[in-house]
């Protein structure tokens, strides 16, 4: 395979590996692939990506049986860890999928049953997340001084929501956060932040 056609040798095997039959499901999780060799996504946001990347690929499966379904699940598994960072929130997102063919194989469910769970658990976990961050937010502005100086590094979506929210209660305060190299993480943090109204600096 040439060097033209896929951006990294680590691409190119996952393309290959990725054996699912539908272009579908190709696309759901060769979306998020290209999302994080672009070091688009990061740990929370993308353990959400993967949970749906998942969904989608259990969903539009061609499988008719679970042997087969679990075969282009594996695949897209695969798929994804050949690009992404160790992020805890995306691993974890795996290992939960993976529990759950676990359980379906052995109670030998069908197919479409573990479908159905895959949909109802991504539902839940997309609730579970959203509720999990809003607390955060919350108790995390609370333990935000007035007038303190807080130090962030890079880009994390739950730090960002939660100096949003101290922002949002009056609070006055500055940011120090890092540029974050190759991909400037912190830069799109301290824009995120001068458009709340935040005095932010970024240290190289």
């Amino acid at each position: 395979m040439s060097s033209t056609g896929c951006a990294t040798a680590r691409r190119c095997r996952a393309e290959v590996t990725l054996r699912a039959e539908t272009t579908e499901v190709v696309a759901a999780v060769q979306q998020v692939m290209a999302r994080f060799a672009a070091l688009e996504l990061h740990a929370a946001r993308g353990g959400r990506e993967v949970m749906r990347a998942l969904n989608e690929t259990v969903r539009l499966s061609p499988a008719q049986d679970l042997p087969a379904l679990a075969s282009d699940l594996l695949a897209a598994v695969d798929a994804l860890l050949s690009v992404m960072p160790a992020y805890a929130p995306p691993l974890n997102v795996m290992h939960r999928v993976l529990a759950h063919l676990e359980v379906a194989q052995t109670a030998g469910d069908s197919a479409d049953t573990f479908r159905a769970v895959i949909e109802w658990d991504t539902a839940e976990f997309e609730s579970w997340s959203e509720s999990a961050r809003r607390k955060i937010a919350e108790i995390g502005a609370e333990c935000i001084p007035d007038g303190s100086t807080i130090f962030t590094f890079t880009l994390s979506e739950t730090a960002l929501r939660t100096l949003h929210r101290a922002a949002e209660q009056g609070k006055r305060f500055r940011v120090l956060v890092t540029e974050s190299r190759p991909n400037h993480d912190g830069l799109h943090t301290a824009r995120e932040l001068a458009k709340a109204g935040v005095e932010v600096k970024v240290s190289l």
